[in-house]
């Protein structure tokens, strides 16, 4: 990763983007914060993490979702069985909008 050079064209623009107002004397701040948080990303990069697996996350716990496994579903007739009225096979229910 090259080290991505932080000058004021980029703070207005992510300033911009963030629909962010500073006062100027903050800027030369948050342009040196930006710097280091970018500078750091960059090291990171360099760390040698062949072998590593990859993650979405430090800690390692199981799934707790159902295993997805289709069944068959109700047939019509179950469907309908218990439904309170039922015109031509499907679920007659009242108007709701006139």
């Amino acid at each position: 990763m090259k080290k991505i050079i932080v000058d004021d064209k980029l703070i207005e623009h992510l300033l911009s983007l963030a629909n962010i107002e500073i006062e100027r004397d903050q800027f030369e701040k948050f342009k040196v914060q930006i710097q280091r948080i970018l500078d750091y990303i960059a090291m990171l990069d360099e760390l040698n993490t062949e072998g590593v697996p990859p993650m979405f996350s430090g800690i390692e716990c199981p799934s707790t979702l159902r295993l997805d496994i289709t069944q068959d579903g109700l047939s019509l007739t179950s469907a309908i069985q218990n439904a309170p009225a039922e015109k031509e096979g499907l679920f007659e229910i009242p108007k709701v909008i006139d």
